[in-house]
């Protein structure tokens, strides 16, 4: 349903069925972005991999995501920060942390997707993941994970120890 166009008229699909999956897909992530506000926390990893799971693993280009929290992991603000090429997104630290001043929040969640399919981050997302948590903590804004969805497998770069 995350299909371009361009590539759901190559699969033989005319425009009002590529209207209605684009249609429902948008419905779809609607959905589950109002059950996050719902929620009153984002308390369980469960939680947020599935989350991400479903917004990131279906595309075709990578994607960086943000979940900007409160002090009690309180959805304050999810957003999509960039969108690049197919293995490539340009992420702007800077930006992270003004929004998360912005919104007033104490916490975030970084979350990118991997195209390819291999979840294994790369040496520039440990760079980025780092830079963006020393940001942070000068101030005072902690990165719970930086969470790589690949096709079927999560890696979580606080579980390998590069979060602490």
């Amino acid at each position: 349903m995350s299909a371009e166009t361009l590539d759901l008229e190559k699969a033989g699909l005319n425009p009002a069925s590529i209207t209605a999956l684009k249609i429902i897909y948008g419905f779809h992530l609607k959905l589950l972005q109002q059950a996050m506000y719902h929620r009153e926390s984002l308390d369980t990893y469960d939680r947020v991999v599935k989350y991400c799971q479903r917004r990131l693993a279906p595309l075709t280009v990578e994607v960086f995501h943000i979940v900007y929290m409160d002090t009690h992991y309180g959805v304050i603000r999810d957003v999509t920060h960039q969108k690049g090429t197919l293995n490539h997104v340009a992420v702007y630290p800077r930006d992270i942390v003004k929004t998360a001043l912005d919104c007033g929040a104490a916490k975030v969640i970084l979350a990118h997707n991997h195209p390819g399919g291999d979840p294994k981050p790369s040496f520039e997302d440990l760079q980025l993941t780092h830079k963006i948590v020393e940001l942070g903590r000068q101030l005072d804004i902690t990165v719970v994970d930086h969470i790589i969805i690949g096709h079927s497998e999560v890696v979580s770069l606080r579980a390998l120890g590069h979060i602490k």
